[in-house]
């Protein structure tokens, strides 16, 4: 793993945890910390199992804290929960027909919420306000599972997508943080995903998302680039930093075994320069917000070295009449002017007009060589 500066006690691993870092502890909620915050680039190891299943049984305070939910509140939410737990003696059943209410309250998955009653969250979500994200529907499926006396807890981390993906990394950003539900059923922690009772994604939620995506999500050639960029920035800095004689092994080994790694290799290199090289001329170049102005400045640059600078209040006509003036010669930034003014103030900025200042341009430049 790879951990960049969080300046948090916290490390990330997959899921599940079987055996934490060095120096690194794992707690009874599968939290792993270390002594100090995450102030540098961290790299570490950990063992995790890809496919599990909890042991059976759980311990009492465990228990104890999966059972509780406010005494008080929610007082809709718990008189179906009750009913669910006397028609229902069998937890499975139980837990089915909780997703079965979920379901039917018609919910949305919204990013930007209203607020809900806080003394009554689960009412107010369910039969009120409809609409949440991940938060919302874990908690309230959690709060409903234990009124109708199942055990259950909420489960908070991250949920990456194989489009974060490069061969075996996997890149995990902080709004990949995510919330689902966990449930003690026939003594068995049972996962469940409760962003899939939404029925819909609210409109603005879509557009944040695409919004994301446009500008360098994971949609996009230039998300999957980044991606790759970030792979490679990856690799270089595992092999900096712990490049030793058993890596130097790998390496060799893997060349002789595979012949095509050199070169994929080597191809990985130089695209690697290659993009920081076009990044690099990229953000070098002159951004000029107004087109015109920027098919302009090679004729006012040119006009100042010859001694005039145009004032500050001075338009463009007077400056232009005030070189004719000293100049005569220059007579045709008459015909320049033109099409300047056609542009600026009769509105005809297509491109086809701008090609033909910018042609003009370059036939008043080389005549004054």
């Amino acid at each position: 793993m790879t951990l960049y500066p969080t300046h948090k006690m916290w490390l990330y691993l997959l899921d599940m945890p079987i055996e934490p870092p060095s120096k690194a502890k794992i707690d009874s909620d599968f939290v792993t910390t270390i002594a100090k915050p995450i102030s540098d680039t961290l790299h570490y190891e950990a063992s995790s199992a890809l496919r599990y299943d909890y042991e059976k049984g759980v311990d009492p305070i465990t228990l104890k804290a999966s059972t509780t939910y406010p005494k008080g509140q929610n007082p809709k939410s718990l008189e179906i929960a009750h009913k669910l737990q006397i028609e229902y003696p069998k937890i499975s059943d139980r837990f089915h027909n909780i997703v079965k209410l979920f379901k039917e309250q018609n919910l949305t998955y919204s990013l930007r919420p209203k607020p809900l009653d806080i003394n009554n969250s689960v009412d107010s979500f369910l039969f009120e306000k409809r609409s949440g994200y991940c938060v919302h529907f874990a908690s309230s499926f959690v709060l409903m599972a234990r009124m109708s006396g199942i055990p259950a807890r909420v489960v908070t981390g991250y949920k990456a997508t194989a489009s974060n993906s490069v061969e075996n990394y996997l890149i995990v950003k902080e709004r990949d943080a995510h919330a689902w539900a966990e449930l003690l059923i026939d003594g068995r922690w049972v996962r469940y995903e409760t962003t899939s009772n939404a029925h819909m994604i609210d409109d603005a939620t879509e557009q944040l998302i695409s919004s994301v995506d446009s500008q360098g999500g994971e949609a996009g050639l230039f998300g999957r680039a980044n991606i790759y960029l970030m792979y490679i920035k990856y690799q270089v800095e595992t092999w900096i930093l712990q490049y030793s004689h058993f890596r130097q092994m790998q390496l060799l080994d893997r060349a002789k075994k595979d012949p095509s790694f050199v070169w994929k290799f080597v191809i990985s290199i130089l695209m690697f320069l290659l993009i920081i090289y076009l990044l690099f001329i990229y953000f070098r170049r002159h951004i000029c917000a107004d087109p015109l102005l920027c098919t302009m400045s090679p004729l006012v640059d040119r006009l100042q070295i010859d001694g005039y600078s145009r004032g500050e209040a001075e338009t463009m006509k007077e400056f232009f009449n005030r070189v004719i003036s000293h100049e005569p010669r220059y007579e045709k930034l008459e015909d320049i002017y033109d099409i300047y003014e056609k542009i600026r103030y009769g509105a005809d900025d297509s491109d086809e007009s701008l090609d033909m200042l910018d042609e003009k341009i370059r036939e008043f430049l080389k005549g004054i060589v």
